[in-house]
């Protein structure tokens, strides 16, 4: 299993993380095998004939067969093992390697204060008060 990161082919910008997993390659090779063959080892004669006598025999030979396997990893052409600088804020592949492209102003506005937002209870508390002051105005103004 490999980690690698995807960019834009055409600008080179980062786009994620992905882990690829190998396939497995055959290796070929000249392998030296034995096998039992029957070979005529002589005669025998009997009754005016000669028969032939058999017998079995080791030979050597050589055949091309599986040696072993290797793991290949198809790694996308849009994609590399190198890993990202970091910080990372607006990375790009270039020229073989990740450069770092944010500029300062673009790297302060991140960095800027972020005014709070309520969040959804605050929301909700402020929507019942305003519901309640109209419910007690309407009350008061029916006396």
């Amino acid at each position: 299993m490999k980690h690698i990161y995807l960019y834009n082919k055409d600008t080179g910008a980062y786009i994620g993380d992905d882990v690829i997993f190998p396939r497995q390659e055959e290796i070929r090779g000249m392998v030296t095998k034995t096998r039992i063959e029957t070979v005529v080892i002589g005669t025998e004669e009997a009754d005016g004939y000669k028969y032939p006598i058999y017998g079995n025999e080791e030979v050597r030979y050589e055949e091309e067969d599986v040696i072993g396997y290797k793991d290949v990893y198809d790694i996308p052409d849009n994609a590399t093992e190198i890993p990202l600088p970091q910080p990372n804020w607006k990375p790009v592949f270039k020229d073989g390697k990740w450069i770092e492209t944010i500029t300062q102003e673009e790297l302060d506005e991140l960095n800027k204060p972020q005014i709070p937002q309520p969040s959804e209870l605050d929301k909700l508390k402020k929507q019942q008060e305003l519901m309640q002051q109209a419910l007690d105005e309407l009350i008061i103004s029916s006396i």
